[in-house]
């Protein structure tokens, strides 16, 4: 059997790349860069809405990558985010985004969520993060599953809901914190996890006249994808340990056997 090594590991690197990248349908995705956004208010931008009395806008600071993101304010009396609409009938639906909550001397609640519509449907899946920092489960009982959650540092939070099964999981900076969640389903207990489709991501504060702290979201992606598929820095990391291994066994052949023979020179 003849080793990969070489021109033909990054081939085959390449490659494999290629295939798990071609799992993942890319439905909606946003940095909030120009010239499709500029700086002031939020709704109207790139389809994006705004539930309740605040106004989120476009920013140039803080941002996670690139030049701009979004910005959501507290001090106002109710709930309040954007949210963004791409229906997709899709069984499984990956919604991330990198978010940061800012530190302050009122500090509110906070919520990264999936929905059905039209509008601000049943909840599918996400997580409420409290005024400490305290990580729940969007689902019946709403399990605290981490936290403290650090301000003033930015979060990637990422979703992947499976429709047949009406089941989500949450990972925050690549941890996975749950898997085989339920759905929420209803807008308050979740104790009824109805099932339409994927239609919604939403950003927002629960509120409060006296709080006083901001969120930041950068980065927003909604993709299809299969499960049980690694990732593509996955599939790198795999080959480029077997092509180690294949440069190990070589060395030690050449040492126990010595120098491949050469043709005698005419």
């Amino acid at each position: 059997m003849r080793l990969i090594s070489g021109a033909p590991l990054f081939t085959a690197v390449f490659a494999l790349v290629g295939l798990s990248g071609a799992q993942a349908g890319v439905i909606y995705s946003t940095g909030f860069e120009p010239p499709t956004y500029t700086p002031g208010p939020l709704p109207g931008q790139n389809g994006w809405h705004s539930f309740g009395p605040g106004t989120p806008n476009v920013i140039t600071a803080p941002v996670k990558s690139g030049t701009q993101a979004a910005g959501v304010f507290g001090g106002f009396a109710s709930q309040n985010g954007p949210y963004h609409t791409d229906p997709s009938g899709a069984q499984f639906i990956e919604v991330s985004a990198d978010i940061q909550l800012a530190s302050s001397s009122a500090q509110g609640a906070w919520q990264f969520a999936a929905l059905g519509g039209p509008g601000l449907g049943p909840f599918y899946s996400g997580i409420d993060i409290s005024s400490t920092g305290v990580i729940q489960e969007i689902t019946n009982g709403f399990p605290v599953v981490g936290g403290p959650l650090s301000r003033d540092v930015w979060h990637n939070v990422d979703l992947k809901m499976d429709f047949g099964a009406k089941t989500y999981s949450l990972a925050i900076d690549n941890i996975l914190l749950g898997s085989n969640i339920p759905f929420c389903g209803d807008n308050g207990p979740c104790t009824t996890p109805s099932v339409g489709g994927y239609s919604n991501v939403f950003f927002d504060t629960f509120g409060g006249a006296s709080f006083n702290d901001s969120g930041y979201i950068d980065n927003v992606l909604v993709q299809t994808f299969s499960p049980g598929v690694p990732e593509p820095a996955t599939w790198a990391m795999m080959l480029v340990g077997f092509g180690g291994i294949g440069a190990a066994m070589r060395s030690s052949r050449r040492k126990q056997f010595g120098a491949y023979p050469r043709a005698p020179l005419a």
